[in-house]
């Protein structure tokens, strides 16, 4: 694995970017993504579930399979379809892991689509839709969730302090329209230094790229959120990995689709690519 020195320049708080785009972007296009900023690429339009399966954090691989595009746009996607019954912990879980290579002083983007369908979300308890996690496994502090308010929210929950959920969210998507593709990266600064550790949200809902303002609740004023993205006793006690899963607490199935789970040293380079294409002959979704 090749590190390398973060020289991403991001745009001010609420404003739009292209996604960085270079000079040899197309017109309306996204930027060409640059192997050397990339790490990891699910790439499942060529690839499948390749890229995933033998990672040893990768959980009910068969839960997951490979669709065409639910808006119609030309490529495959991931659909996760996770049951009651798949319980490998104490709750229903699958997911999809990256190799273990995230350690501590570095600083990473994130970035994936997701869709939530019509129908099939629950309406009592929260759905973990990302995390950064790492041994000793342990209530991690980086993980995406649907809260079933309607909104995606991300806290900095304290270790023992899973069932406090809502007091500890610095970050909050509301009214999250069901059946839209939401493109997200995450910047992560991973430390066990609370002044050191940081995370930044961007959301493309098809307007740009757009970083989200984290803090708490009524108070959100800030691009960065800082707290301890490593917690001994949580993540801290080696590499980390990042996966994107399905884990519900329901009595009935719960359907969720994910696109170009990326990893990389940009925000061009995690791009899912969803609205920085256009549909014609010279931009077509990356294969």
């Amino acid at each position: 694995m090749i590190f390398f020195a973060d020289t991403d320049h991001a745009a001010s708080a609420g404003q739009s970017t292209a996604a960085a785009a270079t000079a040899d972007a197309l017109p309306g296009c996204a930027a060409p993504i640059d192997a050397n900023r990339l790490a990891f690429s699910s790439d499942q339009q060529s690839k499948g579930l390749s890229r995933y399966t033998g990672n040893k954090q990768t959980i009910l691989p068969g839960r997951v399979t490979l669709v065409p595009d639910p808006k119609g746009l030309d490529r495959t996607v991931l659909k996760f379809n996770v049951r009651p019954e798949d319980n490998p912990v104490l709750y229903a879980r699958a997911q999809l892991s990256t190799k273990s290579f995230m350690v501590a002083g570095q600083t990473w983007w994130v970035g994936f689509g997701l869709y939530l369908p019509l129908r099939g979300l629950p309406n009592k308890h929260m759905v973990m839709l990302h995390e950064i996690y790492g041994p000793p496994f342990r209530n991690g502090p980086n993980s995406l969730r649907w809260h079933p308010s309607g909104r995606l929210t991300m806290s900095s929950t304290p270790l023992r302090g899973q069932q406090a959920w809502d007091d500890y969210e610095f970050w909050s998507l509301p009214d999250v329209q069901r059946g839209k593709w939401y493109d997200l990266a995450f910047r992560y600064t991973l430390s066990s230094d609370p002044a050191s550790g940081a995370v930044e949200v961007w959301v493309n809902e098809g307007s740009g790229w757009k970083r989200q303002l984290l803090g708490p609740l009524g108070n959100r004023s800030s691009p960065q959120w800082h707290y301890d993205t490593l917690r001994v006793g949580g993540n801290g006690g080696g590499a980390n990995y990042s996966s994107i899963k399905v884990a519900q607490w329901e009595s009935h199935p719960v359907e969720v689709y994910f696109s170009g789970h990326k990893v990389g040293k940009s925000l061009s380079s995690v791009d899912p690519g969803t609205y920085t294409q256009v549909a014609d002959e010279h931009c077509r979704p990356h294969k």
